[in-house]
């Protein structure tokens, strides 16, 4: 017969320590309730935090009381589920025309020089400690019948390969200056821009400008940021 449990009942038979008692198991913290979080300072959920990476720390409440983790280090963040990883592609200098394949046709893409935003924005867009990166893109249907554009299409990415957060919500933009879902036919050609959230004081110089027709995934093309 199992002998008495540490509350003077029976104890959990055939069972692990570590199920019959989880608190005792998970430690001295896990025990010590709802005090021990306060305890350790305020928090708040992080709704766009992914992964068991992820640093514990302090959260700001942004637009629509949605929290956003303070920035801890020097990259990008990004959890669209749409982003353009660098992948093995070699990036071309700016300006340079690289040939974007669709499934409608091919279609010439170049960048032009970034320009930098202090002052726009909110703290969703580009966030707390971070600026907007603006890029001016020219694409031009030069073989088949159509390309649809749209800014999921291209991302920037950190020195660290990391994605950053585009202007999706037109914080910085306006919407008729943002590249957007149009459908070019041949001969068509459409200048528009991109923007960007990279941390104040970034050395575009080590970022890359992505493109990836079927996103998202490895980069089709890539130009160096600066």
């Amino acid at each position: 017969m199992p002998g008495p449990g540490p509350d003077g009942g029976a104890a959990d038979a055939g069972l692990p320590a570590a199920l019959a008692h989880p608190d005792a198991a998970a430690g001295p913290d896990a025990a010590a309730g709802p005090d021990a979080d306060r305890a350790a300072g305020p928090c708040t959920v992080d709704l766009r935090a992914t992964g068991a990476g992820t640093d514990a720390g302090r959260a700001v409440v942004v637009r629509g009381s949605r929290p956003q983790r303070e920035r801890r280090g020097g990259g990008c963040e990004n959890t669209s589920s749409f982003a353009i990883d660098r992948g093995s592609v070699a990036a071309k200098p700016l300006n340079t025309v690289q040939k974007g394949k669709g499934s409608g046709g091919t279609a010439d893409i170049s960048f032009g020089a970034p320009t930098v935003d202090t002052s726009s924005g909110d703290s969703f867009f580009p966030g707390e400690g971070m600026q907007t990166v603006i890029y001016p893109v020219t694409i031009k249907l030069t073989e088949g019948d159509y390309w649809t554009t749209t800014y999921l299409k291209f991302g920037l990415n950190d020195e660290a390969g990391t994605s950053c957060k585009a202007d999706v919500l037109s914080a910085v933009l306006s919407g008729s200056d943002k590249l957007d879902v149009q459908s070019l036919n041949s001969g068509d050609t459409v200048t528009k821009k991109l923007a960007f959230a990279v941390p104040v004081g970034a050395d575009l110089s080590k970022y890359t400008v992505v493109y990836k027709e079927n996103y998202p995934g490895d980069a089709d093309l890539a130009w160096t940021a600066k």
